[in-house]
């Protein structure tokens, strides 16, 4: 992987281009960008078990356009509380914040956790990258091993009855607009003397947080921001952004408490918010402000070490979600899942499926990405203590309609499905004109007929909790207070013991609903199907796994693939609620009748719903004992368990290498063998009878199949895999699935070599191995076809991946290339290629193409490249850290030779974000290269797109990228359509060949870097 590039990208995982103007050219010198300055602070020692405070400060030139930065702590530390929107990258390892598209400076912050039994001095080592220059972390590198602590410091007491000079000073707006992020500052001051303090902030009822600076925590379970403790007298500015629903009215309250030395006080300054347009409410009399008495007599309890709340014993184990009732594309969404283990669990863990293209940051808790399985995991936990686990989850910009989360729980190896909220509702895709309070002249805007919604169910209104502002719970002298590090007593926050005094001006009070109020019902939506587990590969230099308790097995949550169901039910307008209430809507999946005004019709066409993925049924075990030739199965070290035969599968126990050969005795017939499992390496397996599957702990040098009959394996999984050859021949109508996965993750030199036939492959995975795969269908005799392709099957789309570690070659003869998701980590060069055979179309037509290969050709004879995303509902990107060799369609026959798409909805679906010279396209097609640039786009029938050559950028010149583009082909006059973005001098090139005499007439509306029409302001 190239860091520079890798993270450089403007990315474009949603399919969406996003403009964000530098302070000036992109084509900035070299020197100028190295000017820019990164440093890493650390503290010259650590404590096992006990975290270490990293900061790398950054401060990029002026003239930088782009930036990011990535950092590698000691192996085996554990990374938490990101800031800066930065993430865990699991796989690689590696803490990484960005791009950033700004010169912005920035204190990037994270603790790294020794292992309770590290010892000698450690090194940290990560790189930053401006403009694509990439550049060392300067500062500390080194940390030594330090002694614990052995004595206990004792906080400075606050002097008895000396008022404090310590100060927490809340910052509003004067007013806020529903559905639109309220910006939240906090200036705390702590005396001189302070030795320990904290802040948390209650926020208004459902009101959704994202932002927090500082290290600052949302507390799902106490609605409240938490920040600290922090052993210092250092002022912070403490800032999050709080989001109003889309039906909030009236005025709202913040209230919160500052701890100094366990001496709690309110924070003061702005306390209420108006909506916009409303009556400005009376000013509150700073004189009837009451702050928290601070206790005395009593000193404050030290606090536990557990962040969670003290669980009541209970036998019985809970993961409960919490979502917010609706999103906003590209705005983070706030998921906690409140996990209650029982008192008598020995080991638990958790995992959760956001929406797919969801981009996941801020996990707590230990918790990691797992981006091949595209699931957030959490443990295993060696405990029974209660944790809120919490991540973001952000959707892309074209997102819309419902989605769904998905998750399980493993409780000492017994799996539950995570209960609470698992749908939620696009905000504002179908908004209710908000009933007009008498203190509020603006009613919220009604949407123009014009409008075009998108095909998703219309979520139900969901009654407002009861009676007038409800104020925000106090806490209790029994609430579970902070944590504090290890050998340091220095009190928490103490929980405040008499509730903040309101003001004597009451707040123009919100319309009153029923007197009783109605709980956030559990969406009814379609129920999350579960497919059969797929245990996946764990990542290259994964720390040591924690021990089993003894007796236990160390429970792993059993992966549940589940695709999101697509709703096509016909939106309705919500009804007009009552003006004594206002209705906050809760995703359902009851459709709704169709609506008076008929919406604009989109060109796509709309999806069906997809059916529920099922597990291919385990087969009816035989005994095999008296079916198997036994004289010829198995040849090597270790025995054939003979119990197993009995019940339908071949188990080979303790072998280190041997080989199986797989026959029917003569005149015997055998329909499917359950499983072929082998605990050390296998030299061959040969069958000629279909298998359910095959488990080698150890490597799998061959697999083949035989017979005149053929035969396939469903599915294939290995510590190591070699080649792998089947040659099916499934009847007229059948289709054979089949997936194939390593299951080890250690580095070997034995590429994996996968040809089929008669097959369609759903899923491959290969991690730390080079991989070669190719898929054909086969003439049958007299007529007809064993039809092969790569593709999902029915209903278990978000399953369909392909992936390895080098991929070197992807190749389909007479069928579809058309997974979820083909992904490649660093390699020499990758091809993708589908062949016309046997009249048979040859489409390439996945979501995404990922890859960090130097080289990248995608290429179909007789087929189409990614020109129908409204086959997935969503657009579809072609990603490549280096040089795009082509991405070309040709036809044959007639058929194929489409390049890419641009299908047309309402204008504006994009907002603010875009303007509608782009906003126009919602399902369209995204090539980028590296810095390297692409030399050749063609399709035959029209090239349809966004080309960016290089890193995105809009410069004082206008929009560009920095690379070129060599060539665009099509056969097909006025068939070149689209944006392109390159470099300047390479612009100039291309625009004097497409603009030849010969050439000018392919030329449809292409646009060479022309920025869209009202480019956005970047957010500071």
């Amino acid at each position: 992987m190239r860091p520079s590039l890798r993270f450089a990208f403007a990315l474009i995982a949603s399919g969406i281009l996003t403009f964000n103007p530098p302070a000036a050219s992109a084509q900035a010198p070299a020197e100028a960008a190295l000017a820019s300055s990164i440093n890493r602070t650390l503290p010259p020692t650590y404590v096992p078990g006990t975290p270490v405070a990293v900061t790398i400060v950054v401060q990029p030139q002026a003239s930088v356009v782009v930036w990011a930065v990535e950092e590698t702590p000691p192996t085996g530390w554990v990374v938490s509380g990101i800031n800066e929107s930065g993430a865990w990258d699991a796989v690689n390892h590696k803490v990484k914040w960005g791009p950033y598209f700004d010169n912005l400076s920035r204190d990037l912050q994270y603790n790294a956790t020794p292992p309770g039994g590290e010892s000698g001095s450690k090194s940290f080592a990560g790189t930053g990258s401006f403009d694509g220059l990439d550049e060392t972390i300067a500062g500390d590198t080194l940390i030594l091993q330090g002694a614990p602590p052995t004595s206990t410091p004792t906080p400075a007491p606050t002097p008895t009855g000396t008022p404090t000079a310590s100060t927490a000073i809340r910052n509003l707006p004067a007013t806020y607009t529903p559905g639109v992020g309220v910006p939240v500052a906090i200036a705390a001051t702590p005396a001189g003397t302070i030795a320990a303090w904290a802040v948390e902030d209650t926020p208004p009822a459902d009101w959704v947080v994202s932002g927090i600076n500082n290290g600052g925590a949302w507390d799902a379970v106490n609605k409240k921001v938490k920040w600290g403790p922090f052993f210092d007298a250092t002022a912070r500015s403490l800032q999050y952004t709080a989001t109003p629903p889309v039906s909030e009215t009236g005025v709202k309250n913040f209230s919160g408490t500052a701890s100094f030395d366990g001496a709690d006080q309110a924070i003061t300054g702005d306390t209420s918010i108006a909506p916009a347009g409303s009556v400005t409410p009376t000013p509150v009399p700073t004189s009837t402000i009451t702050p928290a008495p601070t206790p005395t007599g009593t000193p404050a309890p030290t606090p536990t070490s557990t962040p969670a709340p003290t669980p009541t014993p209970t036998t019985a184990s809970t993961a409960v979600r919490n979502l917010p009732a609706t999103y906003t594309p590209g705005a983070a969404v706030p998921v906690n899942i409140a996990a209650r283990p029982g008192t008598a669990v020995a080991a638990w863990a958790v995992e959760d499926t956001p929406p797919a293209d969801w981009v996941v940051s801020n996990i707590n808790e230990g918790g990691a990405w797992d981006a091949i399985n595209k699931k957030v995991k959490w443990g295993p936990y060696f405990d029974t203590q209660w944790r809120d686990l919490q991540y973001n989850a952000t959707p892309p910009l074209s997102e819309t309609g419902l989605k769904t989360f998905a998750g399980t729980a493993s409780f000492d190896g017994l799996d539950q499905t995570i209960t609470g909220d698992s749908i939620i509702a696009q905000a504002g895709v179908t908004p209710t004109p908000v009933p007009t309070p008498s203190h509020t002249p603006t009613p919220q805007p009604t949407p123009t007929a014009t409008a075009t919604p998108a095909p998703t169910i219309t979520p139900t209104p969901k009654p407002t909790p009861t009676g007038t502002a409800t104020p925000q719970p106090t806490p209790s002298a029994t609430a579970t207070p902070k944590p504090t590090p290890t050998g340091t007593a220095t009190p928490q926050p103490t929980p405040t013991k008499t509730p903040v005094p309101t003001t004597t001006t009451t707040p123009t009070p919100q319309p009153t609903p029923s007197a009783t109020a109605t709980p956030k019902p559990t969406p009814t939506g379609t129920p999350v199907p579960t497919s059969t587990p797929t245990p996946k590969p764990t990542a290259t230099g994964t720390a040591t796994p924690k021990p089993t308790p003894t007796g236990t097995a160390t429970p792993q949550p059993t992966p549940t693939k589940t695709p999101v169901p697509t709703i096509t039910t016909t939106p309705t307008p919500q009804p007009t609620p009552s003006a004594t209430a206002t209705p906050k809507p809760t995703p359902t999946g009851t459709p709704v009748p169709t609506p008076t005004k008929t919406p604009v019709p989109t060109t796509t066409t709309t999806p069906t719903p997809q059916p529920t993925c099922q597990p291919d049924p385990t087969p009816t075990p035989v005994d095999l004992s008296d079916l198997l030739d036994l004289k010829v199965l198995y040849k090597g070290d270790g025995e054939v368990d003979d119990a197993a035969l009995a019940t339908g599968r071949i188990v080979i126990n303790d072998n280190s290498k041997g080989s199986l050969k797989i026959r029917p005795k003569k005149g015997e017939s055998i329909d499917f063998i359950v499983s072929v499992e082998a605990a050390g390496d296998i030299t061959k397996i040969d069958t000629s009878i279909p298998i359910h599957r095959v488990r080698v702990e150890g490597e799998l040098r061959t697999f083949a199949t035989s017979g005149s009959d053929g035969a396939y394996a469903r599915r294939i999984e290995a510590g190591t895999l070699g080649v792998v050859k089947m040659a099916a021949k499934p009847g007229s109508g059948e289709t054979f699935y089949v997936a194939i996965r390593r299951a080890g993750d250690g580095s070997t030199t034995r590429k994996a070599n996968v040809t089929l036939s008669g097959v369609t492959l759903t899923g491959f995975e290969a991690l730390n191995q080079k991989a070669l795969i190719t898929v054909s269908t086969k003439k049958k005799k007299g007529g007809g076809v064993y039809p092969g392709a790569i593709a999902p099957k029915p209903g278990c789309e978000s399953q369909s991946v392909i992936f390895a570690s080098e991929l070197q070659k992807v190749k389909v003869s007479g069928g579809d290339i058309r997974p979820l998701l083909i992904e490649s980590e660093r390699t020499a060069q990758t091809k993708i290629q589908a062949f016309w055979a046997l009249e048979r179309d040859a489409n390439i037509n996945p979501v995404r193409i990922l890859v960090q290969s130097d080289k990248l050709a995608v290429e179909t004879v007789g087929g189409d490249i990614m020109a129908s995303p409204g086959d997935w509902g969503t657009s579809q990107t072609i990603r490549c850290d280096g040089l795009i060799l082509r991405v070309q369609a040709k036809a044959k026959k007639g058929d194929g030779g489409r390049l890419g798409a641009l299908q047309p909805i309402a204008g504006g679906v994009f907002g603010d974000l875009v303007g509608p010279a782009i906003g126009e396209s919602e399902l369209a097609t995204w090539i980028q290269s590296g810095q390297e640039g692409i030399k050749l786009l063609r399709g035959d029938e029209g090239v349809n797109g966004y080309f960016i050559a290089g890193i995105l950028a809009l410069t004082t010149e206008g929009c560009s990228a920095t690379g070129p583009i060599v060539n665009m082909q099509t056969k097909q006059e006025g068939g070149l359509n689209g944006f392109a973005f390159l470099d300047f001098d390479a612009k100039d090139k291309l625009e004097k060949k497409l603009n030849a005499p010969a050439k000018k007439k392919f030329l449809g509306n292409l646009k060479l870097n022309e920025c869209p029409n009202a480019p956005p302001t970047p957010t500071p």
